[in-house]
């Protein structure tokens, strides 16, 4: 059984310098104009920030408590949103339509495909294939993760590329 550390799973590293934050973290001019048109206070535009800005990163939208702080203390700075509670942004991430809408809204502007049928079917395409020529189970894992990357997907939890791989493939 493969752990999330044995692959290239995408996750925040435990420690940051402020040039990685600084590089992956900051907004771009583009994304500022896109967090100030679609969402209108400061946690909202704050919270839109976190979740653009960590799903380019990783390829899958992470719930806030999950966000290292260090992040979320440096897009709020780089905001201009020092103030902004943290009690307000997980009352944005509480109320479902915004979580919804912001993922949407995400993926229109980031050009990245949602989880559907289609990412199964690709999912299960790329470990059938990997299963020929690999026979670790973090190597098939690592090819799925380069195949959705590769068509803009969305990457689902890890846990759903281990049991793809185990239930579809017949798990080596």
């Amino acid at each position: 059984m493969s752990s999330i550390h044995e692959t290239a799973y995408p996750r925040f590293k435990p420690e940051l310098t402020q040039r990685e934050l600084e590089d992956v973290y900051s907004p771009s001019a583009e994304d500022n104009k896109f967090i100030r048109r679609d969402a209108k206070s400061p946690a909202a535009k704050l919270y839109l920030a976190l979740l653009l800005k960590t799903v380019l990163r990783l390829g899958y939208f992470p719930m806030l408590h999950e966000i290292p702080a260090p992040i979320v203390s440096f897009l709020g700075k780089r905001m201009g949103m020092r103030s902004v509670a943290a009690r307000d942004l997980f009352e944005e991430e509480k109320r479902h339509h915004s979580r919804v809408r912001c993922m949407e809204t995400i993926r229109a502007y980031a050009k990245i495909r949602p989880i559907t049928g289609e990412t199964h079917a690709a999912i299960l395409n790329a470990a059938t294939e990997a299963a020929q020529t690999k026979q670790e189970l973090a190597d098939i894992i690592n090819v799925i993760i380069e195949e959705l990357v590769r068509q803009r997907f969305e990457l689902p939890a890890f846990s759903t590329l281990r049991r793809w791989r185990n239930c579809k493939v017949g798990g080596a």
